[in-house]
C-alpha cells in the first residue's frame, strides 16, 4: 500500500507541475464531445450522440490499459531508474501495476469528464445499471491490462516500442463499434468485428449505461474468460521478459 501511495503522490506532483497540460486535455475532451453532439444534430439522429459518447469513453479506457505499462517502463528506462525500481522489496508485477495507479486515477477522471459533459452540458440521459457496469469494468480491466502487460514485456526485453499496439487500438476503434454500429459493415468484415471480444464488451457498456438492451449470463461469462486468458498471457509475458533481461544483465539499459 505504501508503494501504491508513493506512486500516486509522485504522479500528482508531476501533474501539478504541468497544469496547462491538464487544461489542454479537458479542452480536447470538450471539443470531441461537442463535435459529436452537433454532428448528431446535423444528421438528425440524437441517439447517435449517446452511442458514440459511450464508445469514446470505452476507447479511452481500452487505450489507457493498452499503453500505460509500456509507457511507464519506457520512461523509467529513459531516466535510468528501471533497475532501481525493480530492486524494490515487492513483486515486479505489483511494482508495474502500482506505478500506473496515479495515471489510472486520472484516466477515471477523464472518463467521468466525458459523462458529466454529456449529461450536464449536452443533456444526455443515462440509465445506469451500476452493478452490471462495475462488473464489466472489472472484467475488462483484467483483459485490457493483460494486453498492456504483453506490450510492456516487449518494451522491457527489446527496448523498443511495441509495433502492434497502435494497430490493436486502431482495430478496436474501427471494428468494435466505437464510432458506428458494426451492422453497417459488409458481412465478412462484420464477422471479424463480432469475433473481437471488445465488440461484445462495448455492447455491454452501452447496455449498462444507456439501458439499450438485456445482457445474458453468457455474455458476461465470455468477458470473464477473455479477462482470465489475457491476464494470464500478460503475466507470463512480463515475467519472462524481466527474467530474460536479468539473465542478459541489461535491465537498466536504454
Amino acid at each position: 500500500m505504501n508503494l501504491l501511495l508513493a506512486f500516486l503522490f509522485r504522479d500528482l506532483a508531476v501533474e501539478k507541475s504541468y497544469r496547462f497540460n491538464l487544461f489542454v486535455k479537458l479542452l480536447a475532451i470538450f471539443s470531441q464531445v461537442a463535435i459529436f453532439y452537433f454532428l448528431s444534430r446535423y444528421i438528425e439522429k440524437p441517439e447517435y450522440f449517446a452511442f458514440v459518447l459511450v464508445g469514446l469513453v470505452f476507447s479511452s479506457f481500452f487505450q489507457f490499459w493498452l499503453n500505460v505499462f509500456a509507457e511507464n517502463i519506457r520512461q523509467e528506462q529513459f531516466w535510468g531508474t528501471l533497475e532501481a525500481l525493480f530492486s524494490a522489496p515487492a513483486e515486479h508485477v505489483y511494482v508495474i501495476l502500482s506505478s500506473s495507479f496515479g495515471k489510472f486515477v486520472f484516466n477515471i477522471i477523464g472518463m467521468a469528464t466525458y459523462v458529466v459533459l454529456g449529461a450536464v452540458v449536452f443533456g444526455m440521459v443515462f440509465r445506469l445499471n451500476a452493478a452490471l457496469f462495475l462488473l464489466i469494468l472489472l472484467l475488462n480491466v483484467a483483459a485490457f491490462a493483460g494486453l498492456g502487460l504483453v506490450s510492456a514485456g516487449f518494451i522491457t526485453y527489446f527496448k523498443r516500442g511495441d509495433p502492434a499496439s497502435w494497430f490493436v487500438a486502431l482495430l478496436v476503434d474501427l471494428l468494435s463499434g466505437v464510432y458506428f454500429p458494426v451492422s453497417v459493415f459488409p458481412e465478412k468484415i462484420r464477422r471479424v468485428s463480432e469475433f473481437l471480444p471488445t465488440t461484445a464488451a462495448l455492447d455491454i457498456w452501452r447496455n449498462s449505461l444507456l439501458g439499450t438492451g438485456r445482457v445474458g449470463f453468457g455474455d458476461v461469462a465470455l468477458q470473464a474468460l477473455w479477462g482470465a486468458l489475457l491476464m494470464a498471457a500478460g503475466l507470463v509475458s512480463i515475467n519472462a521478459a524481466i527474467r530474460g533481461v536479468k539473465k542478459k544483465g541489461d535491465l537498466g539499459n536504454y
